[in-house]
This record gives C-alpha cells, structure tokens and sequence, in this order.
C-alpha cells in the first residue's frame, strides 16, 4: 500500500485534487492501494471540481481517502454534529455548478470526511459517485460522513449517487443547506441497487423547506434499499419507491419505505438541534428501533459502538456504562463521578 498525507503543514500534496492526480494510473497492475490520509490542518476551500477518475482499480487494489488518527470529526468528543471545520477534517465547494468531490474510480472509499458546497446555484453537489456508463464508480463506499449541501431540481442532492453495482453510504449524516436543498439522489440502472443504510438525512430549518426532497429516485425506482435511516424537514421525505428490503426508518412523514417504520414523528423533538445539532436528544422517538445491519459494522458515525437493537439513523445514544473514555469531559456529574459528561 503507498500511503500519503493531505494537508496545509508539511504534508506529501496540499489538495485532494494533487494527492488524486499522483496516483498509479492502474493500481491493479501496480499491485497496491493508493491512500490518502487527510489532516485538520486548515479547511480545504475549492472553485473547482475534486474528482477521483481514470484510475484502474479492483476489489483489492484501490483508492481510499480517509483522515490520519485523531484529525477527523470522529476523534472530537462533546461537539454538536454538524459540517464544523475546528471538529476535523473538512472540504468545502463554493462555485455554482461544481461538485466538491466527484467519485468515478470503482471500489474507491471515503470515510470520515466532512463535505460541504456553500454556493447557492443550481447544483450544490457536496459528494457525487458517478457513473459514465462504463461501471465508474462500482463498488463504492461512503460511510462516516458529514455532507451538506443541496440543489433546486431533484437530480440536484447535496448526495448525489448515479453509478454502478454494489454502492453503499453507510453512517452519513446528509443535510440541505439552505432554501429548496434536496437531500440524497438516487440514480442508476434497475439492476444495478444502491444500498443507504444508517443515515440521517434531514433539512437545515434556517431556511424554507418549500420544494425540497430528502431522498429521490430517478432511475432504479424500487429497487434501491433504504434501512436504518432518519429522514427529517423536507417538504417531500421520500420521493419515489424503494426495495422490499427497506425498513426501520424513521421520519415526521407519513410513511416510509418498507416494514417496521416509525412515522409522523415531530422533527424537533428528535435532534440537540434542527440548524446545526443532528445527535439524538432525549426522549427520542428513534432510539432502539433500528436493527443490526453487517453495513454498519456495529458502529455509528462516531465509532461508537451500537446497541443490540441500535437506534435510527447515524447517531447512536450511548450509555454511561458502554462510553468510549476518550469522549468524557466536561463537569457534570454521572453515577457519581464528578468531571465527566457524555457527548
């Protein structure tokens, strides 16, 4: 594996964009992964669009872009959950029209990034994984991610997935931005399912909500598999029909796809905050109504670890006796133990 840092400070290639375009052009006849490790050393701010193309890849001999040990929004504890540039590695689109990270090279993964486009055209494409019709994008896997952005037509997402077999986002947390800003984007041949499992996606109440969609379905329509999620403030929550094997979702609609649903739930009593807060607060109506998906791996978007019956969406509330120690801060007192809270 060639393993290369991304970063402001003395790293091997300032952008994503430069790390991209050092790569092997095929990995599959190099023998190695190419892999990039991002740091907090300051929020990478592009005009133009970041793609992961051209790279020949299989299961085994790919393209993976992740953050370094302790520089993601993973490794902060005690902060709101929400696209925060001081919580961790971030990358941030502001010119109309333009995708802040196009994904096309098959098997790539991206995990523990945050993403955000901060225009206000058109297109505001935080994450694409695309396809040209030549099986770009196969085998993708985005999961651990915070990603806002929008669009006002509904191929325009924040998220937006138009490719090939065996794509997953798993453990996102996805949120329109700003007035009309749809969701997440479903796009690809019938045969070809897209699997969202464990997210939640969910409208910024700052703005209007008038014409937006959580999630949509182009191409595919019954076919893509949507589990686990939390859908929330979109004036359209799910804008087409999914898989058989969709279920345990909730939302402040009045229906969700598949079996074992949570439905017409309020919008504010289920998140710290609807602006900029998506952890689960209390008294929740999604906390363990979910199931064990081999998706998540048992973990949430934090890697904190989830329950035998997890709760809906990204965020799982964890008990004082299962807390990871590295997120106890703060002055509050638990069972007794002065000094600590939970995230």
């Amino acid at each position: 594996m060639t393993i290369k840092s991304i970063g402001a400070t003395g790293r091997d290639y300032a952008t994503v964009a430069l790390w991209e375009a050092a790569s092997p052009a095929n990995l599959v006849t190099a023998v190695d992964t190419w892999e990039g490790e991002m740091y907090n050393d300051a929020e990478i701010v592009t005009s133009t669009v970041t793609a992961i193309t051209g790279i020949t890849t299989d299961a085994t001999h790919n393209v993976q872009l992740r953050c370094a040990t302790g520089q993601s929004f993973k490794d902060t504890a005690g902060v709101a959950l929400d696209y925060n540039t001081t919580n961790g590695v971030a990358m941030r689109c502001t010119a109309d029209n333009v995708i802040c990270l196009d994904v096309h090279a098959k098997f790539t993964t991206i995990n523990g990034i945050q993403f955000k486009h901060s225009g206000t055209g058109y297109a505001r494409i935080a994450l694409y994984c695309a396809s040209t019709g030549s099986g770009d994008g196969e085998g993708a896997v985005i999961s651990q991610c915070i990603m806002r952005g929008g669009g006002n037509a509904p191929d325009r997402a924040a998220v937006q997935f138009s490719g090939e077999l065996n794509q997953k986002l798993t453990n996102c947390l996805i949120i329109g931005n700003d007035a009309a800003a749809h969701g997440l984007y479903l796009g690809t041949a019938t045969a070809n399912a897209i699997t969202i499992t464990a997210c939640t996606i969910v409208k910024d109440t700052t703005t209007s909500a008038t014409g937006s969609i959580g999630v949509t379905v182009n191409y595919g329509a019954g076919t893509h598999i949507i589990k686990g999620c939390a859908v929330f403030g979109f004036a359209t929550n799910f804008g087409s029909t999914y898989a058989a094997a969709s279920g345990r979702n909730g939302t402040d609609a009045g229906s969700a796809p598949g079996s074992n649903n949570v439905v017409s739930l309020t919008y504010a009593n289920q998140f710290m905050a609807t602006t900029n807060d998506f952890r689960l607060k209390a008294g929740n109506g999604l906390e363990a109504l979910s199931a064990q998906y081999t998706e998540t791996g048992d973990v949430d978007i934090k890697g904190q670890t989830r329950g035998a019956t997890p709760d809906i969406g990204a965020w799982e509330v964890v008990s004082a006796s299962t807390v990871d120690p590295r997120i106890l801060t703060g002055s509050a007192t638990i069972f007794g133990l002065p000094g600590l809270y939970l995230k």
